[in-house]
C-alpha cells in the first residue's frame, strides 16, 4: 500500500510512495560545494511534489536516482515548502537522508504521466511581477510554452569565475511575446534547436523559468532548475519502429529504458506494414536473439528526448480519403506527449 503524495503531512516519517522522477538537478553553494540533489516527483494522482537529498546522503541514493525512472521511496521526512522559485506549488517537499529507502521498480506505462507542467500564460507573467520590489523573487518559479522566434546566437560569458553559455530569443504564445535569456545547462538541451534548420519554428516547454525585469523590459531567465521541453519535427528518415519478439523481450526487459541512448548491433531490416504506423518511415527493425544492446552515454552532438512529425489542424481535412473512410494516420498535435490515432467517419 503507497501513500499518495497528496496526503503527506508533518506528523510523521514511515511514509511509502511509489513515484516517477520527472526532473532532477544539483545544487551548489557559492564555493562550488555540493549541497544537494533536487527532483520532482509525481505519482499517480497526476500530484507532484519537490524532492532534495541531502548532500550525505547523495553518495548513497543519489547516484542510484535517474531522471526519467519510477522509484519506491520509504523513510522520509516532510517539511513545509520554503523560498522563492519553488518549482512546483505543493506546500509540502520531501527531504531524503542517510536513513531513507530508493528502490528502482519497472517503467509501468501510461500508469504515471511522465511529465506535469503548471503552465503559465505569457500575458499573465507581467501581472504576477509588478507588484513585487525591485529585489523581490516571486514565490514560484514558472513553466511557459511557445514558439520560439528570433533565437539569437549561443554565446560564451568568461567574466566570471565560472564561465557559462547563454543565448536569447523570443517567445511568442499567439498572443503575447516574451525575450527570454537561456544559461547553463539548459543551452545544452536546446542544441538540436540552434543547429538544425527546420521548416517551422520549433515550440518549447521552459519549465521553472524567473520573471524579472531587466532594464525595464520583461524578461524571463532560467535557472538552476530550468528544463527544456522540445517537439521537433523531424525527417522520417531519422526515427524507425523496432519490434522486440516476445522470447527477446524477456531477455533486454532489465537493459532498455525509455529516455536512454543504446548502441544496438546485430538486427534485422524489413518493410512496414499495416496501418496508423506511428512513424511515417517506411521500414521497421526486428530485434533477434543474436541482437547485443550496450548502454551509451552521448556525446556532445545531443540526440533529442523526442521526435514528432506534426500535422496542422487544417491539414487534417486534405487526410480525408472521402466517405465513409478512415484515415489511416498518425500525427501529434500542438505540444502534447502522446500520439494520437484519429479515425473521421463521415454520414
Amino acid at each position: 500500500m503507497f501513500n499518495s503524495l497528496r496526503s503527506l503531512e508533518l506528523s510523521k516519517t514511515e511514509w511509502k510512495i511509489k513515484i516517477h522522477v520527472t526532473r532532477t538537478w544539483n545544487s551548489f553553494a557559492t564555493n562550488h560545494e555540493l549541497i544537494g540533489m533536487n527532483m520532482i516527483l509525481l505519482d499517480i494522482e497526476d500530484y507532484h511534489i519537490h524532492a532534495f537529498v541531502i548532500a550525505e546522503a547523495c553518495a548513497s541514493i543519489g547516484s542510484s536516482i535517474f531522471e526519467g525512472n519510477m522509484y519506491i521511496i520509504e523513510n522520509f521526512v516532510t517539511r513545509r515548502a520554503i523560498g522563492y522559485l519553488r518549482p512546483v506549488t505543493s506546500d509540502m517537499c520531501i527531504i531524503l537522508n542517510e536513513k531513507s529507502s530508493v528502490t528502482p521498480v519497472p517503467l509501468e506505462l501510461g500508469l504515471i504521466s511522465r511529465h506535469k507542467f503548471e503552465i503559465t500564460e505569457l500575458g499573465d507573467v507581467y501581472s504576477i511581477i509588478r507588484n513585487l520590489a525591485p529585489d523581490q523573487l516571486p514565490l514560484y518559479a514558472l513553466d511557459i510554452v511557445g514558439v520560439m522566434l528570433d533565437i539569437g546566437d549561443v554565446k560564451l560569458e568568461d567574466s566570471t569565475t565560472t564561465p557559462r553559455t547563454y543565448v536569447y530569443f523570443n517567445l511568442y504564445d499567439g498572443r503575447n511575446m516574451t525575450r527570454v535569456v537561456s544559461s547553463g545547462e539548459i543551452v545544452h538541451t536546446l542544441l538540436p534547436i540552434f543547429v538544425g534548420e527546420f521548416q517551422t519554428n520549433p515550440i518549447v516547454i521552459l519549465s521553472s523559468m524567473k520573471p524579472h525585469f531587466h532594464k525595464g523590459v520583461l524578461q524571463l531567465s532560467s535557472t538552476s532548475a530550468s528544463k527544456a521541453y522540445i517537439n521537433l519535427s523531424y525527417s522520417a528518415s531519422n526515427q524507425i519502429v523496432a519490434v522486440v519478439y516476445p522470447d527477446v523481450w524477456q531477455q533486454i526487459r532489465d537493459i532498455l529504458v525509455e529516455g536512454r541512448t543504446y548502441i544496438i548491433v546485430n538486427v534485422r531490416v524489413s518493410n512496414a506494414t499495416g496501418d496508423f504506423r506511428p512513424v511515417p518511415n517506411p521500414r521497421i527493425v526486428m530485434l533477434t536473439n543474436s541482437t547485443t544492446i550496450s548502454p551509451h552515454v552521448p556525446d556532445t552532438e545531443m540526440i533529442p528526448f523526442h521526435r514528432f512529425n506534426y500535422k496542422t489542424l487544417p491539414e487534417l481535412d486534405e487526410l480525408v480519403w472521402g466517405n465513409g473512410h478512415i484515415i489511416h494516420h498518425t500525427f501529434s498535435i500542438g505540444l502534447s506527449s502522446c500520439v494520437f490515432q484519429t479515425c473521421c467517419i463521415w454520414d
